[in-house]
């Protein structure tokens, strides 16, 4: 259902605007859903860990920190995918994909929003709670197809970028509401708000990995 609520649009735009606006689009989107490799693999992991937990809630900690910690790295990468797009994607693939950039900047917010989604849903998954997870995909297809049929004619493919980002934020919300409601002590906060320590430890990250970079050897 979520890989349906992935591309859905996409014939929604070549119905309503063409071919060309479907190859903006899709590069669109395929450049912006780079962000969710690196939730997708710590989603295993957290899969993993929730699974072999002796009791749920005792996973939840970990899990949340690291859900607040990935959206504050997915919002980084976001800023810099969205000036690297506005700078290269016209000289590198030619002006015909200038259109790209503005779905692209539209995909963002909830692209970045979803990595909430990624995170706790392996969570649930982990937890045996699978339904739960497929009754959020099926809602949230449900809000891209509304969106889409009022956006798209109007909007073209900025109406099907907005669509798909009012889903992905609506997904992640959805998400977080379900897990509460399964640990009613846990606050929405603990979710979705990066904490001053969170900022930390995502800039340690970086200086790390830059530092890792520098240190790896060149090839003659």
């Amino acid at each position: 259902m979520q890989f349906l609520n992935y591309r859905l649009d996409v014939y929604f735009v070549n119905a309503w605007q063409g071919l060309q606006a479907v190859g903006n689009y899709t590069m669109a989107v395929w450049l912006t859903q780079m962000l969710w490799l690196l939730p997708n693999a710590i989603g295993a992991l957290v899969l993993q860990a929730a699974a072999r937990a002796e009791r749920p809630e005792l996973a939840l900690p970990e899990v949340c920190r690291i859900t607040r910690l990935s959206v504050l790295l997915s919002a980084g990468g976001g800023l810099a995918l969205a000036v690297v797009a506005a700078l290269f994607v016209p000289p590198v693939l030619g002006e015909d994909f200038r259109g790209a950039i503005r779905p692209l900047v539209l995909l963002l917010p909830g692209v970045v929003a979803f990595t909430v989604t990624i995170l706790l849903s392996a969570y649930l998954n982990g937890i045996r709670h699978q339904h739960l997870t497929t009754y959020v995909a099926c809602g949230s297809l449900a809000v891209t197809v509304a969106a889409d049929v009022l956006l798209i004619p109007r909007y073209g493919i900025a109406g099907a970028a907005i669509a798909s980002s009012l889903s992905y934020v609506t997904s992640a919300v959805v998400t977080a509401l379900v897990v509460r409601r399964l640990v009613p002590a846990l606050a929405l906060r603990e979710l979705l708000l990066p904490r001053r320590d969170d900022l930390h430890e995502a800039r340690r990250m970086l200086v790390d990995l830059g530092a890792r970079f520098r240190r790896a050897p060149r090839a003659s």
